[in-house]
């Protein structure tokens, strides 16, 4: 089942599939896009067939956030019209972050701005092998926002990350003891 030409969903064998679909644009994403997310995320909440739920992007990015050609036509809207856009954008990300079954970030190549929300809501982000989707950020910032354990890491070279910590939710007893 595809969301939007821009946002394409999928569930197969308990696994949902929402991929960011415009590779063109680094799969940036608008407003309407960000409603799609949602929509997506609830409706793959309330399938009692999905286990998992895997965010991707089409293309060469996993995402570069905000749609900076819908961001520039903000001056000339109404401040109310502004904020409806901007909670859209907020909605997606909370969505991901609620989603009550694990959720999973297939992050390559760059992941930007809003991206990185996308992708820290989700309980886990996996980054293709040799991709470090926040190259140039501070070490003291990934560990302080990603909850990972830097063992010399340098630029191109993952293989040192792991956990700071369990992951959220799988660590969950299922009886909720």
């Amino acid at each position: 089942m595809a969301m939007t030409s821009t946002v394409l969903t999928r569930v197969e064998d308990g696994v949902a599939t929402l991929t960011l679909n415009r590779p063109k644009a680094m799969n940036a994403f608008d407003a309407d896009d960000a409603r799609a997310i949602v929509e997506a995320t609830d409706l793959f909440a309330a399938d009692p067939d999905v286990r998992v739920m895997v965010l991707g992007g089409a293309g060469r990015s996993f995402s570069a956030g905000g749609d900076f050609n819908w961001v520039l036509t903000w001056p000339d809207l109404d401040a109310i019209t502004r904020r409806v856009g901007a909670d859209a954008m907020m909605g997606a990300v909370q969505a991901i972050y609620d989603f009550p079954k694990p959720s999973i970030a297939r992050v390559h190549g760059a992941a930007v701005g809003g991206g990185v929300g996308l992708m820290l809501a989700c309980d886990f982000a996996v980054a293709a092998i040799g991709e470090v989707p926040f190259d140039g950020l501070r070490p003291d910032l990934w560990k302080r926002y990603l909850g990972i354990v830097l063992d010399g890491l340098r630029p191109g070279n993952t293989s040192k990350l792991r956990p700071a910590a369990p992951p959220r939710r799988l660590i969950e007893h299922p009886d909720g003891e």
